[in-house]
């Protein structure tokens, strides 16, 4: 016991499992004691509803039976000779009234029911009943004794044959002791003071009645009490509980003409159990404690609740023994795992399965580093292998080439080999936008994604060779090496569209010429290596076979000849952009045939060419160009590819193009300005022609005369004509000059010729135009 309690301190998971099982028995036990409970009440509520309908119905069928044999008696009597003479007769001898009333007072002794009978003679207007002392009054009797004479004076419709209840003088507060029953002659409603017939029944007879059928049901301590159909409560008086407006509403309310229903809250809740007669529509009525009712359902929750407490103990003590057998195997792995150097670590020591956890992880992060470091030396190891086999292959023994490539060492003296390599595309880009792992990792794919996809069909052996590029030694079958190229090719193409779409990179390939001794792969790769220099010539992601490389050998030749240079230099200084384009498609066709190494040279010695030339032509405007020939030479030198050179020389020609343009544009309004400024100086001299401006501006009169022609629309004799009348126009307006003054100083010699062009211009002579400037005409 002891030693139980001790585990059951220090041992967090065995506290777990004890409460898991003691919760579970509770949780359980509970449940089903909810269900019992709440199936007991259920059962008890439908038990005592169904006593109470039965009772009820018993208590309604007497009630329709005592109305039977009041009704019969009331008819008896009504019928009797006797009665009747008391009821009808104006004149009763009194030796014949004293026999009759004795008879009356028999009649209510032989029924214990009745109360007392009383007679209204509507012929001689006295009273006859047995409530009275002299059991005869033909005086106004006193009305607090009188119970008939209320019904007999009322103008209210008076009921035949029908219980009705009335309250005496002499009856207690609140509780009903008389029913009244009557009968007369009318066949209709009962006319006013007419005679009647009235018995008065005892209330106590009926709800004795009641009371013992309802004892006979155990339901002793209950209310009882009637409502008839106006709604009008009667009931013994003897308890208060039932006199409860809110119950005698929802009984007003309801609308079957049996059932129970629900009222109160707490310990004012009851049970309304309600029952109504078919013969006179009244509501017996019985009000029960809900406590009451539900007493024996309590005393079953009580003993539930001791007898799940017991369980509750016991399922304790079961859950403890349980629960140590159950933990004895795993304190056994437990005391094993604390004596472990990682149990030895600041853990969480949340419970044994948590420190189980965390020790295992800890196990298995430290197995997962010396694994990673056993993988990271081994990746080492085999990278430095297969650059060794690449760079200096010829020290590589049989034996370690075998362990590079197995499957060559299978093939035999028949196998034969291609070094290709992948080279990436804008790698100085790639260095700088791309951090140390995201490199790291782009080369891994490029190794192992090529790996994968050659190994589809040839054995290879692939290595990151640092830097911008890869190297893959391929093991092809010997024979039709062209098919070999072109299923290299393909799959090439598929290695470039992978890293394409997953990581954004472009390849160029090239392959080396088939050797056969796998001593020979360090020369081939520094072959597959300059044929990768073509990607100058063949642009990004392409794929550089030895056919490519010999469709491109241009010789030792590296200058681009003289009759290009003539031709590219001409269309420049011409400002055509389309001959520009034209002419140096032509150069960059001629650079495209030459060895890489010397397509350098070529590129070098055009931009020298291009830069002589702009400055030429700079030197002949107007205007200088002002184009940035040192950036677009440094631009020039970084691109891998002639097709990014020739794009990048398009934008250096477009700008000049665009800059000699504007220049020409500039010149043209210069000299349009010239020309028109010495016509303006020289309108009064009559040599002013177009020989004299060429003179003046040292031109060819004919150019001259051409260009002014093509840009003012009309030749320089006319505009010099022009301005001469307008000079003319503004001397005839504002000075006294005459005509012939103002037509020496304004350039004209010959009169007629003034008058002609003056006339034509103006629409009238110089005299009708000095007239009518005078007369202060504005046309």
């Amino acid at each position: 016991m002891f030693r139980m309690t001790g585990i059951f301190r220090s041992r967090t998971y065995f506290i777990r499992i004890l409460r898991t099982i003691a919760l579970v028995l509770v949780v359980f036990l509970l449940i089903l004691s909810s269900v019992l409970y709440a199936f007991s009440r259920k059962t008890a509520l439908e038990m005592q509803q169904e006593a109470s309908r039965k009772v009820l119905n018993q208590i309604n069928y007497n009630i329709d039976n005592l109305n039977e044999t009041v009704r019969s008696l009331m008819m008896t009597a009504f019928n009797d000779r006797d009665m009747t003479v008391l009821m009808n007769n104006q004149d009763i001898e009194v030796f014949d009234l004293y026999n009759k009333l004795y008879k009356l007072d028999l009649f209510v002794s032989s029924n214990p029911f009745i109360q007392s009978i009383w007679i209204y003679n509507g012929y001689n207007g006295c009273y006859y009943s047995t409530a009275l002392s002299s059991m005869v009054s033909c005086k106004e009797p006193d009305s607090a004794s009188n119970l008939l004479k209320p019904f007999i004076v009322s103008p209210n419709t008076l009921a035949k044959l029908t219980l009705l209840p009335i309250a005496p003088s002499f009856s207690e507060a609140g509780k009903q002791e008389l029913f009244a029953y009557f009968m007369y002659k009318n066949l209709d409603a009962y006319v006013p003071g007419s005679s009647v017939l009235m018995m008065s029944i005892k209330a106590k007879w009926l709800f004795d009645n009641i009371r013992t059928l309802n004892e006979l049901g155990d339901n002793a301590p209950g209310d009882l009490f009637i409502m008839d159909a106006d709604g009008k409560v009667f009931s013994p008086g003897e308890s208060g509980a039932a006199r409860d407006e809110g119950i005698y509403s929802a009984l007003r309310t309801a609308s079957t003409s049996s059932g129970y229903l629900m009222t109160g809250q707490g310990r004012d809740k009851k049970i309304v159990t309600y029952m109504a007669s078919k013969f006179n529509g009244w509501k017996v009525v019985s009000v029960q404690p809900y406590d009451q009712v539900f007493g024996k359902v309590n005393q079953l929750l009580t003993v539930m609740v001791v007898i799940l407490g017991i369980f509750i103990v016991l399922a304790f003590v079961v859950s403890s023994l349980a629960t140590v057998r159950l933990y004895r195997p795993f304190g056994k792995l437990m005391s094993q795992i604390q004596r472990l150097p990682e149990a030895q670590m600041e853990l969480p020591p949340k419970d044994e399965l948590s420190l189980m956890s965390a020790v295992y992880d800890r196990i298995v992060e430290k197995m997962n580093r010396l694994q990673a470091d056993q993988n990271v030396n081994q990746h080492i190891w085999q990278s430095y292998r297969l650059r060794r086999l690449m760079t200096d292959s010829a020290v590589t023994t049989e034996a370690e080439f075998a362990e590079c490539m197995p499957a060559a060492a299978s093939a035999g003296e028949g196998r034969q080999f291609i070094v290709a390599v992948l080279k990436l595309d804008d790698y100085g880009r790639f260095a700088q936008t791309r951090s140390e792992r995201e490199q790291k990792l782009c080369r891994f794919a490029v190794t192992n994604i090529a790996g994968e996809l050659y190994g589809e069909q040839f054995p290879n052996v692939p290595a990151d060779m640092k830097n911008d590029h890869a190297a893959v030694l391929l093991m092809v079958p010997p024979g039709n090496t062209e098919q070999t190229y072109a299923e290299l090719t393909r799959l090439t193409h598929l290695v470039m569209s992978t890293m394409d779409s997953y990581y954004n990179l472009s390849l160029t390939a090239a392959f080396s010429e088939p050797f056969g001794d796998y001593r020979h792969a360090a020369p081939s790769y520094e072959q597959a290596l300059a044929y990768s220099l073509y990607r100058m010539v063949y642009g990004k992601m392409s794929v550089i076979t030895p056919a490519h490389i010999a469709a491109c050998q241009g010789g030792d030749a590296y200058e681009i000849p003289y009759e290009l240079e003539k031709k590219l230099v001409d269309a420049i200084r011409s400002g055509e952009a389309a001959a520009m384009q034209a002419r140096m498609d032509a150069v960059f066709q001629y650079i495209a045939q030459l060895s890489p190494v010397n397509v350098d040279f070529a590129i070098l010695q055009l931009l020298v060419i291009l830069q002589h030339t702009v400055r030429d032509v700079s030197s002949n405007k107007l205007k200088n160009l002002t184009v940035d020939l040192r950036a677009y030479n440094r631009r020039m030198l970084e691109q891998e590819t002639l097709a990014d050179m020739r794009r990048l020389m398009d934008d250096l020609l477009r700008e000049v193009a665009g800059q000699m343009q504007e220049a020409a544009k500039g010149k043209n309004e210069y000299l349009i300005e010239a020309v028109k400024e010495i016509v303006e100086n020289n309108y009064a001299d009559e040599n002013l022609s177009l020989q004299f401006v060429a003179s003046a501006l040292r031109m060819s009169a004919a150019y001259l005369g051409r260009f002014f022609r093509s840009s003012q629309g009309q030749s320089v004799a006319d505009y010099i004509n022009e301005v001469r009348l307008t000079k003319a126009q503004e001397m005839l307006s504002a000075g006294s000059d005459s005509i012939a003054a103002i037509m020496k100083n304004v350039g004209f010699t010959n009169e007629s010729n003034f008058f002609k062009h003056f006339k034509k211009k103006t629409g009238a002579t110089p005299g009708e135009y000095r007239l009518r400037k005078a007369n202060g005409d504005s046309g």
